[in-house]
């Protein structure tokens, strides 16, 4: 990717991560889960707000808003490091899954953000896994196309909400109901 720059305090940052000599991530609905679980996880310990996220057997692309470059590399570090100890457990591997450094581009103008979401969102259509972005099953556009809870959104508090609520709390039940859909959209 041209025009790497380095952290921007405000901009918003786009993060890619390849793996080493491209191996595969995600072999499986239930990898992609376990990473998608221990990302969000981190994600609300180190406050990062996630815009966007893309994953792709080999590599992954977010979109974050984060306060600074030191809770970004925390961020960045947990959810790898939880993920790779877990994954090489499972597929009885050692050492790295991802490459040492991540990328990291800060996008300041409206323009550069557009271009990052379109970049990050089309991923899958540029390697050819679906005609359209909306189709791809791993980079949860459908819920920014239908104004649903993104599960980036449930697992960051509404879970919490979720699990306290009454059963015949109908905010609650129709926040159920958008986790249920949801879940099913992206093919769980």
């Amino acid at each position: 990717m041209r025009g790497r720059i380095s952290f921007r305090q405000g901009a918003i940052q786009h993060i890619y991560q390849n793996t080493v000599g491209g191996v595969l991530i995600f072999y499986s609905a239930w990898d992609t889960l376990v990473f998608f679980t221990t990302f969000s996880t981190a994600a609300r310990r180190y406050d990062v707000r996630i815009l966007g996220l893309c994953l792709m057997v080999d590599h992954i692309h977010v979109l974050v808003d984060a306060r600074s470059k030191k809770e970004l590399d925390a961020f960045v570090c947990l959810y790898t490091s939880w993920f790779v100890r877990q994954y090489n457990v499972w597929y009885g591997l050692k050492g790295s899954l991802f490459n040492r450094k991540y990328g990291l581009a800060s996008k300041v103008s409206d323009k550069d953000i557009i271009s990052a979401i379109a970049y990050l969102y089309n991923n899958p259509v540029e390697r050819q896994l679906c005609v359209r972005a909306e189709q791809a099953r791993w980079n949860f556009l459908p819920y920014a196309e239908s104004g649903r809870r993104s599960p980036c959104q449930l697992a960051a508090g509404a879970s919490a909400e979720l699990c306290t609520a009454q059963p015949d709390d109908p905010k609650a039940a129709s926040q159920r109901e958008a986790a249920i859909v949801g879940l099913h959209c992206i093919g769980v």
